[in-house]
């Protein structure tokens, strides 16, 4: 019997083996989608359905199975063996880069006075190294192991958006990351670490005494050194380890939260330690804001996320914290069954480390009380401030941006109803101005042509402008008759994945949907017009998710918009149905995808419609069959009201 017991094991094992696929196993650990299932009261046969991720590429690596996703139109992610290992975007023109990995590249550059030889340990999805070739750099060394990866990744990036691989100051070298830092005997100004999870097996090695040792190794007494910490399932006791252990080799040492349990930690041997005076300015550099852009980021936001330098960690890591080294197996083992306990971890590590945190820009007070630095910090928050408050309202930023002008310009200026002196004017005011009076004559003649001119003005990045010109531009499109199709797709979507988590509005995806189904052009490829659909009708369910949660706003807006989602939505999902097999999807998976968005979008909404029927009165419910947007004051009116100098028009 034992004998029958054992073989048969033995064949179901192969069996199973023959049969395991790597893209199924990925979706099915995601805990977010069980949870999700189990709390809608969904079954297994839907979890795989219940979000837009769908698989692009899928490849055998030297080291496990990589697979490639992609969800929110352009936002990738590859996955090892079943973890995540990096977030990136394939086309930033519509969808952010990851902030985790594209600070990874800009910090340690900004933070080093005058970094000429960079050296990049891991791909990852490109990002770092974009940044570090937009610095003016002489050279850059990556070493990647993991060759696959890049092709994976160089595949999904639309032309334009990854690193430039014929850059000459880039040198690619497939070569183990450790094994480089024992080896080589070139120097560098900076060394950025882009290590995997700790999760993997060998992770744990890129987090000991000995590896910062061989780093501290290769770079010249003002050098930095800067890694990315994942710690996205850890308590704090890993966490302060790593400090402790870093902080046993560097002299001074920096933490900064990137992102959400996504840390970046610095160590240097210089003297003058980590943080100068002279970051903010070099934070603000032209070069420095065209990558920032890549995040829809201005550079003075990145000095105010979570930051601590040596003597506030010293207050949460005390000296005797235990160190990492690669002599000792029991960390290796350690980290993963942290990863497995149960609790809530996030917690524990944020009221840790944000009991002693502060901001970047604190560790430089004479540049934080800087007039200009305090007026951008506002204007930044004005921007957000715009987004939560005005969902709909694309145009509410034009009062911000005019008033920063007239109110408080960056030099003196005399100004009488938007007349300005010559000479007098900020560049930076002088492009404001100058943007609404090309405006204001867009609207006026909505010639295609004056329209387009107005993308001039995305670049650099301006808080009160760059992020409302798209969807601006978007508008001028749809009253001139949408005479090109695929630019106003593209501007709506830039406002839909750049806003933030709070931004609660529907008309603008609505009206994506709506441009996508009468207008198939604007997407040409029917697969990626099939996945653009799916990703928007995603959107939508998060942005009524976070209406519906939160403060109610007037019932007969709220229905009207609810009633513009039920419509678009159902004419979508008749487009999908038609069009699924050309996304590579059965009749039967684009069933319970719709099954799913019914789930989980348009019942909610029909019940949420119902309870707000009793709040208007006959005459809102007769007039509600037009299911007009919010009118908007016309941008030839603003124009009138204010007039450009001829100087400002000229320029």
């Amino acid at each position: 019997f034992a004998m029958s017991a054992s073989v048969a094991c033995l064949v179901l094992t192969l069996v199973a083996y023959r049969s395991y696929e790597p893209a199924d196993a990925t979706l099915w650990i995601s805990a977010s989608r069980t949870f999700e299932a189990r709390e809608a009261g969904i079954g297994n046969p839907l979890i795989p359905y219940l979000t837009d991720q769908h698989l692009v590429a899928k490849r055998r690596g030297q080291n496990g199975d990589l697979t490639l996703w992609n969800s929110r139109e352009a936002g990738l992610q590859l996955w090892k063996n079943g973890v995540p290992v990096s977030t990136f975007s394939a086309d930033t023109a519509i969808h952010p880069d990851y902030s985790g990995e594209l600070l990874l590249g800009i910090l340690p550059l900004v933070l080093h006075p005058s970094a000429n030889r960079v050296l990049v340990l891991g791909v990852g999805g490109g990002s770092p190294l974009v940044a570090a070739l937009d610095a003016p750099v002489q050279r850059v060394d990556c070493v990647e192991p993991e060759i696959v990866g890049i092709d994976l990744v160089q595949q999904a990036i639309r032309e334009g958006n990854g690193p430039v691989w014929s850059d000459p100051r880039l040198r690619l070298l497939n070569v183990n990351p450790s094994a480089w830092l024992a080896g080589s005997r070139e120097e560098y100004d900076v060394v950025i670490s882009n290590s995997p999870p700790v999760a993997f097996p060998g992770g744990a090695a890129c987090f000991t005494r000995e590896y910062y040792r061989r780093a501290a190794r290769l770079m010249p007494q003002g050098g930095l050194f800067c890694q990315r910490l994942q710690c996205v399932d850890f308590g704090f006791e890993p966490f302060a380890q790593v400090v402790a252990t870093l902080r046993n080799v560097f002299e001074d040492v920096l933490v900064i939260e990137t992102a959400a349990s996504d840390f970046l930690v610095f160590g240097s041997n210089d003297p003058q330690g980590i943080v100068r005076k002279e970051v903010i300015d070099r934070i603000q550099a032209p070069q420095v804001s065209m990558t920032m852009s890549r995040l829809g980021w201005d550079g003075l936001l990145a000095t105010t996320i979570p930051c601590s330098n040596k003597a506030a960690l010293q207050k949460i890591v005390p000296a005797g914290t235990s160190t990492i080294s690669g002599f000792d197996g029991r960390f290796a083992f350690a980290w993963p069954r942290e990863i497995s306990r149960s609790g809530n971890k996030s917690v524990e590590l944020h009221s840790q480390f944000s009991s002693t945190a502060g901001k970047l820009l604190d560790l430089v007070p004479e540049q934080a009380e800087s007039r200009l630095v305090l007026r951008r910090l506002a204007e930044i928050q004005s921007q957000n401030d715009i987004i939560v408050k005005y969902p709909d309202q694309y145009w509410a930023y034009r009062k911000s941006a005019k008033e920063e002008v007239s109110k408080n310009p960056k030099t003196l200026i005399t100004q009488i109803d938007f007349e300005v002196n010559s000479g007098k004017l900020d560049p930076e005011d002088r492009r404001r101005m100058a943007y609404f009076s090309l405006l204001g004559r867009s609207a006026k003649t909505l010639e295609p042509e004056k329209i387009r001119q107005l993308e001039q003005f995305l670049t650099p990045f301006d808080p009160l402008l760059s992020p409302f010109i798209p969807l601006e531009i978007a508008e001028l499109y749809a009253r001139a008759g949408h005479p090109d199709p695929a630019a106003e797709l593209r501007h709506r979507l830039y406002r839909i994945y750049f806003s933030g988590p709070g931004d609660r509005s529907v008309v603008n995806v609505v009206d994506a949907l709506d441009l996508i189904n009468q207008h198939p052009e604007a997407i040409p490829e029917e697969s990626r017009r099939w996945h653009s659909q799916n990703s928007l009708l995603q959107v939508l369910r998060q942005r009524w998710e976070v209406r519906m949660t939160g403060k109610p706003g007037l019932p007969r807006i709220m229905y009207r918009d609810a009633q513009l989602t039920l419509a678009a939505t159902e004419k979508t999902l008749a487009a999908m149905r038609g069009n699924c097999k050309t996304a590579g999807m059965t009749p039967e998976q684009n069933s319970r995808r719709t099954i799913a968005i019914q789930r989980l979008l348009v019942q909610p909404l029909q019940q949420y419609s119902r309870s707000l029927s009793p709040y208007l009165t006959p005459s809102e419910m007769a007039n509600m069959g037009s299911l007009q947007k919010y009118e908007p004051v016309p941008a030839e009116d603003e124009e009138q009201r204010a007039e450009v100098s001829r100087e400002v028009q000229a320029n």
